[in-house]
């Protein structure tokens, strides 16, 4: 199974199930009240965010954003569209900041040939993904792309199509990008 809202461990005798979720060590952080100030506490991410999301009101729905999929665990079926010109820290953002909080292996970045082809490995059990320099022709038979796209970000259950495997549903906890 994969059920990243079970954090009592990987075996259950009882069930005789195995988790292939793997909390990172941030997850086992007690949860407070502490208010955090990023740009005191935590500059060189406060500066990567900042650049990457310059309007202040879109910062903190942004965080929030993380915050709620990171705390909850939980699929928000809202995706986050980020533009911008190349080096303002979007790659960054994903890779030093978002992928450790939920672990190298629950993370993916998909570009356009992973979305191009029929087999869709990379959204099996992930929690977060970045859609990276995706581009679509409206006018071509590439709203298929963007119907793929709008399927993992709303639909709770998504088909994995592996090569030389035969398609199977599970449910889909990935958070968007």
């Amino acid at each position: 199974k994969f059920d990243p809202k079970d954090m009592a461990g990987k075996f259950d005798l009882y069930h005789k199930t195995f988790n292939l979720f793997t909390p990172t060590e941030y997850m086992f952080l007690e949860k407070n009240n502490t208010a955090i100030d990023l740009a005191k506490d935590c500059p060189a991410i406060n500066t990567v965010i900042c650049n990457v999301i310059p309007d202040a009101t879109e910062r903190e729905r942004f965080i929030n954003w993380l915050s709620f999929t990171f705390n909850t665990r939980n699929k928000s079926v809202v995706a986050w569209l980020i533009r911008g010109v190349q080096g303002s820290g979007k790659n960054l953002m994903f890779q030093e900041i978002i992928t450790p909080l939920w672990g190298k292996n629950h993370c993916s970045v998909v570009d356009n040939s992973a979305l191009d082809n029929q087999f869709n490995p990379y959204i099996k059990h992930k929690m977060m993904i970045a859609y990276n320099e995706v581009t679509t022709d409206y006018r071509s038979d590439k709203k298929d792309k963007v119907s793929k796209i709008k399927t993992y970000v709303s639909d709770l259950l998504v088909n994995i199509n592996e090569k030389n495997v035969r398609q199977y549903t599970l449910d889909n906890f990935s958070n968007s990008l």
